[in-house]
């Protein structure tokens, strides 16, 4: 009887047996050759390697049914199928099968009346088990904790993967965790570990799949706490720890600094200070750069320090409330103070205040201190910030409070040498001693007598002032300043001025005269008529009635805007002066250089002369001219009326008036010219364009100037107007021209030219298309606003008629460059085209054709002058047989061309011989 073995042990030899994991289903099917007779029963038994001895068997079938192949093909011939009811589960076989071994698979027949078996052997393996891990990490921050990732099981595997370890390497070894995947270890001891990895099937088949060293690391903090705001930390660690990090992560990321480990303990100071707030403190160990531990983290409160922002300037103004300022490095958000006065007074406490954004406090009550005098204000402080714990005290201030200036009231405008000044002041609260200064304008302040005040619940309090008797004619300057008793002076007050007169003043300048001239050196009478930007000069005369000391003269041009001064031109005319002999007499020394005309009498830049000590002097019958040029402004209107003033010895003062002027407008023919016309000739067709310039020449200052063109029949806009390259005029434009009454003005309101330049515009205009033979006439007029009358420039413009035979927008043109020529001579013909419409023309095409008994020059068709908008391409025949009369010749456009625009085309051609 033949048999074989198919299903999954099919073919399967010693040599290359088939291969399962344990606990693989395997299918076992034979086939036998039948004859007449059956069979009776049929086995299925495993052979172990080595001694053959049978580890179990079954039968196959309790009734050995016959059945298809299990892919459905059909058996040899003379052959039947003998196939399980199900597949075997080896692990059913309650066979001792061992992963890695090979195993014999025997099929045994027995036919009825027929002892001699058919057998068939076939070979499997069982596949060992597989499995491992990928990492082992210890944990950054639990100690004794080691991070498995990649752990898997393989061939036959099943539960997890286990960790085994021994301690410090000795003993039996101990169940560290398992797991798939990612999985923890626990509580593993500090040092360097070995973890070994194994996988299982159903519990049983322990199979080492690899290990994995690690260094476990381990510690504890045993204090923390602040020294100055410096993070001190002690502490110890095992499993070759070597350094200890300090880090803040929470409300930031500050890195504190490093210390190393000695003998297993530490004990680190962080290497910046804390701000005062909450921190989340976290503590490392770490053995390299990848070994790391967490050791602590826990928060702490920073207290602020209680720290005054600035020096101590031991002063403080009365009537300001005291601003308290802390160290702007700190977080403080809420101080408390308190405060008093002097050794013995009461305490008086601010309450919780809220700190401003600038780190500082106003404390309440504190605009209410009093001047002091030698008792001091003592003030101590405490921080916060929210609601934490009060910083320790701060550092104790004692200061001075300042008045106030007092207020106080002008003396009288004058008095007379030997009398003392009174005055009248209102001292701030708390103060009982005033104090006068005084100096003669232009000297040193002197102190003065200090007065008690009588009776300080008094507002008002009048004093005089002791050294006041003996002072001489002249200005005189006082200020006062208050104290209490022995305590801080104030502040001077605002200083005011009295002017001590002889009861009879003499008349000094009773025989001083203020004269003008205009550019050419004429004098002006009054009334007089002058113009925009003419120069004129002042002439004062200063003729003493009597000896004169320290003499002071003024010209403001304040009331007389129309002129404006320059400093430096003062000029001392000493041929119509005498010579003073006084020990400063009036010369060129003793000009003042700064003045400008600009601002009140007796100001820096109105007085004449040097003031003070250096001011000059004129002894009586004597007298001295000053020449005072100015210039009158462009745009100024009305009468100017000048007036000058001058004082001496402080005793008597005179105003000197100059005859009143009139600003006349310039006529126009001395102020300006205008020319209007246009570029090129003077003559157009319809449709063509033309280009006007109009230049307005300024032989004067002009101001608010004005330019008007109208646009006549006949004419039409093609543009805006623009200002010429030369012009010395580039803004201004009015952007609304477009010819009609309503917008005629090319500038627009405030246009200034100054003298000598000039303005050029151009306007770019078109002849309208249905112009006929006829004459445009244009006018130009202009204006200014300190010029009297117009002036005009026109322009006629000649239109010749269109006499070409083609009424339609675009006008065509050809010429030849000579009357007649030889044969085998050339000619050179010009096509001109121009859009005589007042549209734009698009898609344009010209055609012309080779005369007759001429041929074509060849590449002399090109496209000449062509106005910017359009793009022009040329189509030409190119063989000698294309090129003879008659032959055509293209231009075609793209882009528009605008109305008005013109261009040109051209070829050349040879006549035949």
């Amino acid at each position: 009887m033949k048999v074989e073995q198919i299903g999954d042990l099919a073919h399967s030899t010693a040599a290359n047996p088939a291969q399962f994991n344990i606990g693989d289903l395997i299918h076992v099917a034979m086939t036998w050759r039948h004859n007449s007779w059956g069979f009776e029963s049929c086995y299925f038994s495993v052979i172990a390697p080595g001694d053959g001895a049978s580890y179990g068997f079954s039968d196959i079938n309790g009734s050995c049914d016959r059945r298809d192949y299990p892919d459905g093909r059909v058996p040899k011939r003379g052959y039947e199928v003998i196939d399980t009811a199900k597949p075997l589960y080896a692990g059913e076989l309650s066979l001792n099968l061992v992963p890695g071994q090979t195993y014999e698979a025997v099929t045994e027949i027995y036919p009825w009346r027929n002892t001699e078996p058919g057998v068939s052997s076939r070979y499997f393996k069982i596949r060992p088990l597989s499995g491992g891990v990928s990492t082992a990490t210890p944990h950054k921050h639990v100690q004794g904790r080691v991070d498995i990732t990649g752990a898997w099981r393989g061939n036959g595997a099943t539960g997890t993967v286990k960790a085994w370890y021994k301690k410090d390497g000795v003993g039996p070894y101990i169940l560290a965790g398992q797991g798939l995947g990612w999985f923890s270890l626990y509580n593993l001891p500090a040092g360097r570990q070995t973890l070994e990895f194994y996988v299982y099937y159903e519990g049983k088949f322990e199979t080492y799949v690899g290990s994995k060293t690690v260094d476990v690391l381990a510690g504890g903090v045993t204090a923390l706490r602040l020294e100055d705001k410096r993070l001190r930390v002690n502490g110890w660690v095992d499993g070759g720890v070597k350094q200890i990090k300090m880090e803040t992560v929470w409300p930031e990321a500050i890195d504190l600094g490093t210390c190393a480990v000695s003998d297993g303990k530490f004990s680190c100071l962080s290497e910046k200070a804390l701000r005062a707030r909450w921190h989340d403190i976290r503590i490392t160990a770490s053995r390299g750069s990848t070994d790391l531990i967490l050791l602590n983290r826990q928060h702490i409160d920073v207290t602020p320090s209680a720290r005054w922002a600035d020096d101590n300037p031991g002063i403080r103004l009365q009537g300001q409330p005291f601003r308290l300022a802390v160290d702007k490095g700190e977080e403080a958000t809420h101080l408390q103070a308190y405060w008093r006065r002097g050794e013995k007074g009461l305490w008086h406490v601010s309450g919780d205040l809220k700190l401003d954004s600038d780190r500082s406090v106003v404390l309440p009550d504190t605009a209410d201190w009093l001047p002091t005098d030698r008792s001091q204000y003592m003030v101590i402080f405490w921080v916060r910030r929210g609601s934490a714990n009060w910083s320790p005290d701060s550092e104790i201030r004692s200061f001075q409070v300042k008045p106030l200036p007092p207020e106080w009231s002008k003396p009288p405008a004058g008095s007379a040498p030997g009398r003392k000044v009174s005055v009248t002041l209102r001292p701030p609260p708390g103060v009982d001693v005033v104090q006068p200064q005084w100096r003669r304008e232009g000297g040193d302040w002197t102190d003065g007598q200090a007065v008690a005040l009588q009776n300080t619940r008094t507002q008002d309090h009048t004093i005089a002032i002791a050294e006041s008797a003996a002072w001489s004619s002249g200005h005189y300057d006082i200020r006062l300043r208050v104290r209490k008793n022995e305590g801080l002076w104030s502040e001077p007050s605002e200083a005011k001025s009295v002017v001590m007169r002889p009861s009879s003043p003499a008349g000094v300048f009773r025989d001083s005269t203020l004269t003008v001239f205009d550019q050419h050196g004429k004098p002006l009478m009054g009334g007089a008529n002058v113009t925009v930007g003419d120069q004129i000069t002042y002439r004062l005369k200063l003729a003493a009635a009597s000896a004169a000391e320290q003499i002071d003269l003024s010209l403001s041009l304040a009331g007389a805007p129309q002129l404006q001064g320059q400093a430096g031109t003062l000029r001392y005319r000493a041929a119509l002066s005498e010579q003073g002999d006084g020990a400063q007499p009036i010369d060129t020394t003793r000009l003042n250089k700064g003045w400008t005309g600009a601002g009140a009498a007796f100001g820096a830049t109105t007085r004449l002369l040097v003031s003070g000590e250096d001011a000059p002097g004129m002894l009586a019958g004597k007298h001295a001219v000053i020449d005072i040029p100015v210039r009158v402004k462009a745009g100024a209107q009305g009468a100017i009326q000048v007036k000058a003033a001058g004082r001496a010895n402080f005793v008597s003062q005179q105003d000197l008036a100059a005859p009143p002027l009139l600003i006349a407008r310039i006529p126009v023919q001395d102020a300006m010219t205008v020319t209007f016309a246009p570029f090129a000739k003077d003559d157009r067709q319809p449709g063509e364009a033309v280009l006007y310039r109009v230049v307005l020449n300024a032989a004067k200052a002009l101001s608010d100037v004005q330019l008007r063109y109208r646009l006549p029949a006949g004419l039409k806009q093609h543009g805006t107007p623009y200002f010429d390259t030369q012009s010395d005029l580039q803004q201004g434009l009015e952007a609304t021209w477009d010819g009609s009454p309503q917008h005629s003005a090319l500038l627009a309101p405030g246009a200034m030219l100054k003298a000598g330049r000039r303005a050029i515009i151009k306007i770019p205009l078109q002849v309208a298309p249905e112009a006929v033979d006829s004459r445009i006439d244009s006018r130009v007029e202009a204006a200014a606003g300190n010029v009297a009358g117009t002036a005009e420039a026109r322009h006629t413009l000649r239109v010749i008629p269109d006499k070409t035979p083609d009424g339609g927008p675009l006008r065509l043109k050809t010429h030849v460059d000579k009357d007649n020529a030889r044969p085998g001579g050339t000619l050179a013909y010009t096509i001109e085209f121009m859009n005589r419409s007042d549209q734009p023309l698009h898609e344009l095409t010209i055609r012309e054709l080779v005369p007759a008994h001429t041929t074509l020059v060849p590449q002399s068709a090109q496209c000449k002058q062509i106005p910017a908008a359009l793009a022009c391409r040329v189509e030409a025949p190119d063989e000698d047989n294309d090129m003879v009369g008659g032959a055509q010749i293209r231009w075609t456009f793209s882009g528009s061309l605008p109305p008005g625009e013109r261009g040109t085309v051209g070829f050349k051609v040879r006549l035949e011989r």
